[in-house]
């Protein structure tokens, strides 16, 4: 009797583990195919930008600051 209770809580300590570790992956699976979608939607709307605004809003978008993009565009 003892060695089924031993077994029944070592059962359940790897299906605990093992849950654990399928909702991790399935939460970077998902994270992973949201930000492609939204890079996606992203790169088809600034396809649509007039050149200058799209330079722009790259340069914003890899964090530099407006003084920044103003001086990498010659618009002192």
């Amino acid at each position: 009797m003892v060695n089924v209770v031993h077994d029944q809580r070592r059962r359940s300590t790897i299906q605990a583990r093992h849950a654990k570790k399928w909702t991790d992956w399935e939460t970077k699976r998902t994270a992973k195919k949201e930000t492609a979608e939204t890079v996606n939607w992203l790169t088809e709307i600034m396809c649509g930008l007039p050149e200058e605004l799209r330079n722009t809003l790259a340069l914003i978008l890899d964090d530099a600051t407006h003084e920044e993009a103003t001086q990498v565009l010659g618009k002192e």
